[in-house]
């Protein structure tokens, strides 16, 4: 069973040959399938490069995501899932030395590492995000400001011994792992505002069923079973490509599903603000997995469904601390009403009319849509009366 109130992805996110493959071993493990597409698409854009390119608006888009699988500690199987994606990508052929690299403690550390590359590509696997997110919190570090400007794919350096370690052509992907409570506890409201939260790519993940095999290990490789084989035979078609450099273009499907994503899109919460780079970031990876010339509508709308599942995750992560003043309140009510709930008459009339009814109502709605207030009709031999209950993941 998932945790309560835990996310369910659209369909469409399993897009093309990644999200394919990621549907297709999910008879075989107890990993989240929205896990095992999340880490391939890391590990693709990693392979792939900064060769590979569009441009909207004036601004140059890459392939590199920042995947965090934030799921619980015993039943998230977020290594799993992890595991599952390095035997594909292994499977479809042979991957540069170095590219895989674990966690840094420190900014200096991972510059002086890509400072001594000739090939700027490495994903980063860190295991235990909650400690990045510490050691980016200590006094005088630079880790957060590294990450945050390799996520940005500028050039990064930093003086020791009097000389300059210097990475001119970084790209860097990451995959990290954190439970929902570390990620509550370890991320500041720095880290939501300065930009460090916003480049993250959270996917909720949990244990999707139960399986046992026996024998040794490696004795039925995953990607030898026939529905899996095909899938990896495609993205091994595409990632051999790996390099570039290409331009993809929009197509004019491509144009006009962008502009009404774009020109329709309202507010959007603080640890959202780069959706719109992240749904053309993915957009472009799944136009290049498919060996498509060009982003078309369909990379978009499924780029969008994977980015509405992001924001889904914050939400059911970080939970009331995403609220207005307003929905918290409101929630403050509910939880101390209790299983009973409460009418929407007596809760305006709690507050003394210091809430007017279209305040009430926008607060009902965002508790709602984070899934932590549950409203329903109950029958009063009258006119139904509306009565709102904190969802159990509330408190």
């Amino acid at each position: 069973m998932p945790p309560s109130g835990f996310p369910q992805p659209s369909t469409r996110v399993f897009y093309g040959p990644a999200g394919e493959a990621s549907l297709a071993v999910s008879g075989y493990t107890e990993a989240d399938p929205v896990g095992v597409l999340g880490c391939l698409l890391a590990e693709s854009a990693a392979l792939l490069g900064r060769g590979w390119v569009s441009w909207c608006s004036g601004q140059r888009i890459e392939c590199r995501l920042f995947v965090v699988l934030v799921g619980p500690t015993s039943n998230g199987r977020k290594g799993t899932a992890g595991g599952v994606a390095r035997e594909i990508m292994s499977a479809v052929g042979d991957l540069p030395s170095g590219l895989y690299e674990h966690g840094f403690a420190s900014g200096e550390a991972l510059i002086e590492n890509l400072a001594g590359r000739d090939d700027g590509r490495v994903l980063v696997e860190e295991p235990e995000l909650a400690s990045v997110l510490t050691a980016g919190n200590r006094d005088g570090s630079i880790l957060s400001a590294t990450l945050r400007t390799l996520w940005d794919g500028q050039r990064v350096a930093h003086r020791r011994a009097g000389s300059e370690m210097v990475a001119e052509d970084p790209h860097v992907c990451l995959i990290g792992h954190i439970t929902p409570e570390e990620l509550r506890a370890k991320l500041r409201g720095v880290d939501r505002s300065n930009g460090y939260a916003n480049r993250l790519f959270p996917l909720a993940v949990h244990r999707r069923q139960r399986l046992t095999w026996f024998g040794p290990p490696g004795a039925a490789s995953i990607v030898d079973q026939p529905e899996v084989a095909e899938h990896v035979a495609k993205l091994r078609v595409t990632l051999a490509r790996a390099g570039g450099p290409v331009e993809v273009p929009f197509s004019k499907s491509g144009q006009d599903a962008w502009w009404a994503y774009y020109s329709g899109v309202g507010e959007t919460m603080e640890v959202s603000a780069r959706r719109d780079a992240h749904l053309l970031r993915v957009a472009l990876l799944h136009a290049v997995l498919e060996g498509a010339p060009s982003i078309n509508a369909e990379h978009l709308h499924a780029a969008s469904a994977l980015v509405d599942y992001v924001d889904k995750t914050w939400r059911w992560a970080l939970g009331a601390e995403l609220l207005s003043p307003a929905a918290a309140r409101v929630l403050e009510r509910l939880e101390e009403a209790g299983a009973a709930g409460i009418g929407r008459t007596v809760l305006h009339r709690s507050f003394s009319n210091h809430m007017t009814a279209t305040e009430l109502d926008a607060a009902v709605v965002e508790l709602v849509d984070h899934s932590l207030a549950v409203e329903e009709q109950r029958p009063t031999g009258g006119r139904p009366e509306r009565l709102l209950r904190a969802s159990p993941s509330a408190g």
